[in-house]
This record gives structure tokens, C-alpha cells and sequence, in this order.
């Protein structure tokens, strides 16, 4: 595993241009921090800075498997209070038509993959971290 910022380190592989995952990675390499690992043809980038979508911030996991991507994972921050949970609850419920309740896990299925949204709790009092999972065939 390397700790990158502005630099890639794929190791002997030479990643063909005018892939995703080559266009991931220059887009990746100019803004912002992010952690890379390979294991044979399964590449994982982990992205150390939240990212903002609607004005809520998710950390970033995206697998690929060759040069195509494979599974995307949105987490929630941790340890947030309960309007700021509420806001990502409807934000999933308004984008992804997932109502998570007091369910701990929705899936979804879909033509080309999975959506599954999951509820993770450390306690009674914590309000949770939303984990949403997208899987493509």
C-alpha cells in the first residue's frame, strides 16, 4: 500500500491509457489524497478526505477488477448527531428510493448490479454510519 499525493504507484504494471481506471487515477493524482493497493488484477483506491455530495460528506472506496470498476462504496461520517443523520437519511431515500428505517440492511437489484444500503450502530445512542455498496455485474 502506498500513500499517495499527486503521485501514482502502480508497481511493474503499466496501466493502459484511455481506460477508466487510468482516467480515474489522473483525475485522482490532481485533487486529492488517497491511499492505493493492488493485489493481483484487483486494484483498490481509498480517498482520505471526505467528499461532498449535496452538501453531505462521504468517504470513498472504489475497487476495480482490471481496468473496469467493480464496486463503489459511499460512507457516511462517523459519529454525527440526529438532524445531520436525518439529512443523509433522506438523502438516500430521495436518490436512491431506499428507506432505511430501523432496518439494517435495503438491496436493491438492478440490470447492470446491486445497490445495498446498510445501518451501522455502535451503541443505542449513536445515531449510525450509512454505508451505501454499488456492485456492478
Amino acid at each position: 500500500m502506498s500513500l499517495c499525493k499527486g503521485q501514482i504507484k502502480i508497481g511493474k504494471k503499466k496501466v493502459k491509457k484511455r481506460t477508466i481506471r487510468f482516467l480515474f487515477q489522473r483525475y485522482l493524482k490532481n485533487n486529492y489524497r488517497y491511499i492505493h493497493s493492488e493485489f493481483n488484477n484487483k486494484y483498490k483506491y481509498e480517498i482520505l478526505e471526505p467528499i461532498k455530495i449535496d452538501n453531505l460528506e462521504f468517504f470513498i472506496d472504489l475497487n476495480f477488477n482490471g481496468v473496469n470498476p467493480k464496486e463503489i462504496e459511499l460512507r457516511s461520517r462517523d459519529y454525527i448527531d440526529n438532524d445531520e443523520f436525518k439529512l443523509y437519511e433522506e438523502w438516500t431515500k430521495r436518490n436512491l428510493g431506499v428507506d432505511i428505517g430501523d432496518l439494517s440492511l435495503q438491496k436493491r437489484s438492478f440490470r447492470w448490479g446491486t445497490i445495498k444500503v446498510k445501518l451501522t450502530k455502535l451503541n443505542k445512542d449513536d445515531p449510525g454510519c450509512i454505508t451505501i455498496k454499488i456492485k456492478y455485474k
